[in-house]
């Protein structure tokens, strides 16, 4: 649905990577929404990084993301990230900081938010440098390896 609507404001194509039990709906959708041509179905991929790299923004539209790793992984990458702001996602992301969050069902917010990033060459620019840090700063492995560590010295002092 956001993709379609600015699909109305700009050319764009849409990867879609991955395959589950909702891979036939979108497909659906995006034939019924008149935008198939530019949606490119990937399936599942082991080059994700390389997909992701190359891409100018990531839209995570999952209502359900326990901790949303695709947004990280996206942002590790340099790619600013659209997502709905349920489960984990807002824990990762600061609206119009490191990325923008949505609602569900905001469609014509979620088109907005992407078509801000594709078309302000600064604020994309913002955005990633933000997200890079973030993600560099708190979730590589230098950062979390010792918070393990931490917690399982004290579950064993205990």
């Amino acid at each position: 649905q956001m993709f379609a609507r600015l699909r109305q404001r700009l050319p764009a194509k849409l990867l879609f990577i991955g395959d589950g039990p909702q891979t036939a709906d979108a497909f659906a959708l995006a034939e019924a929404l008149g935008v198939r041509d530019d949606v490119c179905f990937l399936g599942n991929r082991d080059n994700v990084h390389e997909i992701l790299c190359a891409a100018d923004v990531f839209l995570l539209p999952s209502r359900y993301e326990a901790f949303g790793l695709a947004a990280l992984e996206a942002m590790a990458c340099a790619v600013p990230v659209v997502a709905l702001g349920l489960g984990g996602v807002p824990g990762r992301i600061t609206d119009g900081e490191t990325g923008f969050l949505v609602g569900p069902d905001e469609y014509d917010e979620g088109a907005d938010r992407l078509f801000q990033i594709l078309s302000d060459p600064e604020l994309s620019a913002r955005i990633r440098d933000n997200a890079l840090k973030l993600v560099r700063d708190h979730f590589t492995a230098d950062a979390v390896v010792p918070l393990y560590e931490q917690e399982y010295r004290r579950l064993l002092e205990h």
